[in-house]
Protein backbone atom coordinates (compact mmCIF):
# COMPACT_ATOMS: atom_id res chain seq x y z
CA UNK A 1 0.00 0.00 0.00
CA UNK A 2 1.58 3.35 -1.21
CA UNK A 3 2.38 6.15 1.59
CA UNK A 4 0.52 9.28 1.62
CA UNK A 5 3.74 12.09 1.66
CA UNK A 6 1.28 14.77 3.04
CA UNK A 7 -1.66 14.61 5.53
CA UNK A 8 -4.81 14.51 3.98
CA UNK A 9 -8.59 14.72 4.66
CA UNK A 10 -10.87 12.71 2.87
CA UNK A 11 -14.09 14.49 1.73
CA UNK A 12 -17.70 12.38 2.09
CA UNK A 13 -19.15 15.34 0.71
CA UNK A 14 -19.33 17.88 -2.39
CA UNK A 15 -21.83 19.94 -2.51
CA UNK A 16 -22.46 21.66 -6.27
CA UNK A 17 -23.29 25.71 -6.70
CA UNK A 18 -25.27 26.54 -9.66
CA UNK A 19 -24.32 30.02 -10.78
CA UNK A 20 -26.62 32.09 -12.31
CA UNK A 21 -23.84 32.97 -14.81
CA UNK A 22 -25.41 36.52 -16.02
CA UNK A 23 -24.26 37.77 -12.59
CA UNK A 24 -21.53 35.31 -11.38
CA UNK A 25 -18.77 33.71 -12.89
CA UNK A 26 -16.88 30.48 -11.65
CA UNK A 27 -13.41 31.59 -11.56
CA UNK A 28 -14.55 34.42 -9.76
CA UNK A 29 -16.20 32.37 -7.13
CA UNK A 30 -13.10 29.94 -7.68
CA UNK A 31 -10.70 33.29 -6.45
CA UNK A 32 -13.27 34.18 -3.66
CA UNK A 33 -12.95 31.02 -2.31
CA UNK A 34 -9.24 31.14 -1.72
CA UNK A 35 -9.70 35.02 -0.42
CA UNK A 36 -8.49 34.84 3.78
CA UNK A 37 -12.00 36.55 3.85
CA UNK A 38 -14.00 33.63 2.88
CA UNK A 39 -11.41 31.05 4.56
CA UNK A 40 -11.99 32.96 7.98
CA UNK A 41 -15.86 32.87 7.32
CA UNK A 42 -16.14 29.13 6.13
CA UNK A 43 -13.63 28.43 9.03
CA UNK A 44 -16.01 30.37 11.72
CA UNK A 45 -18.91 28.72 10.19
CA UNK A 46 -17.30 24.64 10.11
CA UNK A 47 -18.37 22.24 12.65
CA UNK A 48 -15.16 20.15 14.05
CA UNK A 49 -15.60 16.63 14.33
CA UNK A 50 -13.01 14.06 14.65
CA UNK A 51 -10.52 16.35 13.21
CA UNK A 52 -12.89 16.95 9.95
CA UNK A 53 -14.41 20.35 8.97
CA UNK A 54 -17.64 20.53 7.42
CA UNK A 55 -19.95 22.85 6.17
CA UNK A 56 -23.38 22.89 5.77
CA UNK A 57 -25.50 23.88 2.28
CA UNK A 58 -27.80 26.82 4.41
CA UNK A 59 -24.15 27.68 6.35
CA UNK A 60 -22.89 28.44 2.72
CA UNK A 61 -26.00 30.05 1.87
CA UNK A 62 -25.74 32.55 4.59
CA UNK A 63 -22.26 33.88 3.80
CA UNK A 64 -22.34 36.99 2.51
CA UNK A 65 -19.56 37.89 -0.70
CA UNK A 66 -19.29 40.49 -2.49
CA UNK A 67 -20.52 40.45 -5.83
CA UNK A 68 -19.38 43.63 -8.21
CA UNK A 69 -20.46 43.90 -12.15
CA UNK A 70 -19.57 40.70 -14.16
CA UNK A 71 -17.68 43.18 -16.22
CA UNK A 72 -15.35 43.64 -12.96
CA UNK A 73 -15.65 40.09 -11.76
CA UNK A 74 -13.82 39.06 -15.33
CA UNK A 75 -11.65 41.76 -14.41
CA UNK A 76 -10.91 40.74 -11.47
CA UNK A 77 -10.02 37.14 -13.10
CA UNK A 78 -7.62 38.84 -15.30
CA UNK A 79 -5.40 40.21 -12.97
CA UNK A 80 -5.35 37.63 -10.10
CA UNK A 81 -4.45 34.83 -13.41
CA UNK A 82 -2.18 38.01 -14.51
CA UNK A 83 -0.83 37.69 -11.39
CA UNK A 84 -0.09 34.00 -10.67
CA UNK A 85 1.32 34.34 -14.33
CA UNK A 86 3.99 36.64 -12.54
CA UNK A 87 4.10 34.44 -9.93
CA UNK A 88 5.09 31.66 -11.80
CA UNK A 89 8.19 33.58 -13.53
CA UNK A 90 9.47 34.97 -10.63
CA UNK A 91 9.81 31.40 -9.11
CA UNK A 92 11.29 30.12 -12.55
CA UNK A 93 13.53 33.24 -12.21
CA UNK A 94 14.50 32.76 -8.64
CA UNK A 95 15.37 28.38 -8.90
CA UNK A 96 17.18 29.66 -11.95
CA UNK A 97 19.62 32.32 -10.05
CA UNK A 98 19.58 29.86 -7.64
CA UNK A 99 21.12 27.19 -9.40
CA UNK A 100 23.81 29.61 -10.88
CA UNK A 101 24.48 30.44 -7.39
CA UNK A 102 25.28 27.04 -6.20
CA UNK A 103 27.34 26.54 -9.32
CA UNK A 104 29.15 30.12 -8.78
CA UNK A 105 29.62 28.95 -5.18
CA UNK A 106 31.31 25.51 -6.38
CA UNK A 107 33.30 27.41 -8.89
CA UNK A 108 35.03 29.58 -6.21
CA UNK A 109 35.85 27.25 -4.10
CA UNK A 110 37.51 25.06 -6.82
CA UNK A 111 39.27 28.31 -7.40
CA UNK A 112 40.05 28.79 -4.15
CA UNK A 113 41.91 25.84 -3.12
CA UNK A 114 43.95 26.16 -6.68
CA UNK A 115 45.15 29.44 -5.36
CA UNK A 116 43.48 31.06 -8.67
CA UNK A 117 42.02 34.30 -6.70
CA UNK A 118 44.52 36.21 -5.89
CA UNK A 119 47.83 37.00 -7.76
CA UNK A 120 50.34 34.68 -6.28
CA UNK A 121 53.40 35.79 -4.72
CA UNK A 122 56.80 34.53 -6.30
CA UNK A 123 58.58 34.35 -3.73
CA UNK A 124 55.64 32.34 -1.75
CA UNK A 125 56.95 28.90 -1.91
CA UNK A 126 54.78 25.91 -3.40
CA UNK A 127 51.78 24.12 -0.81
CA UNK A 128 53.71 20.58 -1.84
CA UNK A 129 57.24 22.50 0.02
CA UNK A 130 55.13 23.70 2.76
CA UNK A 131 53.56 20.22 3.99
CA UNK A 132 56.29 18.65 3.91
CA UNK A 133 57.99 21.23 6.12
CA UNK A 134 54.99 20.97 8.44
CA UNK A 135 55.22 16.96 8.63
CA UNK A 136 59.21 17.10 8.99
CA UNK A 137 58.35 19.82 11.93
CA UNK A 138 55.43 17.45 13.30
CA UNK A 139 57.81 14.25 13.07
CA UNK A 140 60.33 15.81 15.02
CA UNK A 141 58.19 17.09 17.66
CA UNK A 142 56.54 13.20 17.74
CA UNK A 143 60.54 12.05 18.19
CA UNK A 144 61.06 14.20 21.11
CA UNK A 145 57.56 13.18 22.78
CA UNK A 146 56.51 16.05 22.67
CA UNK A 147 53.13 15.86 20.98
CA UNK A 148 51.57 12.51 20.59
CA UNK A 149 49.71 11.79 16.95
CA UNK A 150 46.16 11.62 17.13
CA UNK A 151 45.91 8.42 15.35
CA UNK A 152 47.50 6.43 17.97
CA UNK A 153 45.80 7.85 20.74
CA UNK A 154 43.38 5.01 22.49
CA UNK A 155 40.31 6.55 23.91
Amino acid sequence: MPHLTEPVIFESKNIRMRLKRERITAAYVNYLFMTKLVRDIFEESAKQTVGMATISQPQIRRILVPLPPIDEQHEIVRRVEALFKLADDIEKRYEKARAHVDRLTQSILAKAFRGELVPQDPGDEPASELLKRIRQEKASKEEKGGVRSRRTRQD
